[in-house]
């Protein structure tokens, strides 16, 4: 019997070294709290995505709090604070996170709860994972589709979302109150066919950027042509 125990003992620290060997060259960080003790553990390449080094003193909650933004943190705590009560299933975000050395990296957080009825108390897992490079060519994108291809400006699209938002925003708060200013430039034909179509080209960007250099800081001057 005893060699029996002895050979699953033996089994299991393998199978446990096998999974921190695997863990130890993923890209993603490794989590887990255990509703046991309430404490956090990172996994080191957890530890390297939050900026620490990887067999650092495993930070605070208040410490990772501090790495994003106060609103980002309530959203996250509190999901994640459900997932441990039992009220929903899983947790999946992206965050924007500040390291100790100042550096701004994007990560996506996942984590799940164990089933409540294997424990007697809750288990929740997860993993970190650095989306940084394909965030910024997201956010990249998205700003090349609201900007006009000749003037640099912001485009329609710019123009309807910030219209939205500010009319949203009156429903709300009458003040500060905003209005629309509409500038339109004609006989573009002559200039084209007396200075040539870059100089017709040149002339509006040559407006608008004196028009830029005239706006206030919450002022949105569109290219609509």
């Amino acid at each position: 019997i005893g060699a029996r125990v002895n050979l699953k003992q033996l089994a299991l620290d393998r199978n446990g070294e096998a999974w921190a060997l695997a863990a130890s060259v993923a890209s993603d960080g490794l989590f887990y709290c255990d509703g046991s003790d309430h404490q956090l553990h990172l996994a080191p390449r957890a530890m390297e995505l939050l900026g620490y080094a990887a067999h650092a003193v495993t930070p605070s909650l208040a410490d990772l709090k501090a790495l994003t933004t106060a609103s980002e943190a309530a959203s996250l705590e509190r999901a994640l604070m459900e997932l441990c009560r039992g009220e929903r299933l899983k947790v999946e975000s992206e965050v924007q996170i500040t390291h100790p050395g100042k550096q701004v990296r994007w990560l996506q957080v996942r984590a799940r709860r164990a089933p409540q009825e294997v424990r007697t108390s809750f288990l929740v897992a997860g993993s970190l994972c650095d989306i940084d490079h394909r965030k910024h060519a997201e956010l990249a994108l998205r700003n090349a589709t609201r900007l006009d291809s000749l003037t640099g400006l912001p485009n329609r699209v710019a123009l309807a979302e910030r219209l939205t938002a500010r009319i949203a925003r009156a429903s709300i708060a009458p003040t500060p109150l905003f209005a629309v200013l509409y500038l339109d430039l004609d006989r573009f034909k002559v200039v084209n066919d007396s200075l040539g179509h870059p100089s017709g080209a040149d002339m509006p960007v040559a407006f608008t950027r004196r028009l830029a250099s005239r706006l206030g800081a919450d002022d949105l001057p569109p290219g609509l042509g």
